[in-house]
């Protein structure tokens, strides 16, 4: 398996596969970074080259420091439920992000305004001033992505098979002040640029008018044990 294939199934959430020889080495150029995607076009729903299809969510915030070894523990637990009731369709990465801090503050205050404990507002209440401490010293955020797989072959079938895991998961996290949220194809497209691209695009911001072909770097160079792209 080429280690393209493995850098865009690495982004994607998909399970890599490992080679116990090196790549040869190589200076070449690749004629298409987006040809050797997984994938045909950026969807919501996305239409994978091996069949299956996926779908894209985004958690809410889970911030360790904010929790306490029992709800961090529940926590835990909650993820390795879903995992073991959705054997191998389901990945989730951590991911490092600007910091779109007014943006989550509201989301906050959301969750404020709708706390129906004492316990839910002193919690909400404490992540919000570390909210408001990491805006003064940091620039990036974690933020947490779940990829749902269906292998079913019809496209409203599978549509329908993935909002349903996702409804799933909904249930079971809400009960710890989660939410998991779909991506828009919008959504996912600045994700792959910024992903792919992380230097043209501190420089060249994403716009909602981009192409699918605009998302991806023109090319990679191969440098034996890793790709290097947008450089």
């Amino acid at each position: 398996m080429s280690k393209a294939l493995n850098l865009f199934k690495e982004l994607l959430g998909m399970k890599v596969e490992s080679t116990s020889q090196p790549a040869k080495s190589s200076n070449n150029r690749t004629k298409s970074v987006q040809s050797q995607a997984p994938f045909q076009n950026i969807h919501q729903f996305m239409r994978m080259k091996d069949g299956g299809m996926r779908i894209f969510t985004s958690i809410s915030p889970i911030n360790p420091e904010n929790l306490n070894d029992i709800e961090f523990e529940n926590v835990i637990e909650i993820f390795k439920e879903i995992f073991d009731s959705n054997p191998g369709t389901i990945q989730m990465k951590a991911s490092s992000e600007p910091l779109n801090i007014e943006k989550h503050l509201s989301f906050i205050a959301e969750k404020k305004d709708a706390a129906t404990s004492g316990h839910n507002l002193t919690r909400i209440s404490n992540y919000e001033r570390y909210v408001l401490q990491k805006k003064r010293y940091s620039k990036s955020q974690k933020v947490f992505y779940i990829t749902i797989l269906s292998h079913a072959e019809d496209d409203d079938e599978a549509e329908k098979e993935l909002r349903f895991t996702v409804e799933s998961i909904s249930e079971k996290i809400k009960m710890r002040d989660m939410e998991i949220t779909i991506l828009t194809d919008d959504q996912l497209r600045r994700v792959m640029y910024q992903k792919i691209s992380p230097y043209t695009s501190t420089t060249q911001p994403y716009s909602s008018d981009m192409k699918d072909e605009e998302c991806f770097p023109p090319y990679m160079l191969d440098k034996t044990h890793y790709l290097e792209v947008d450089r």
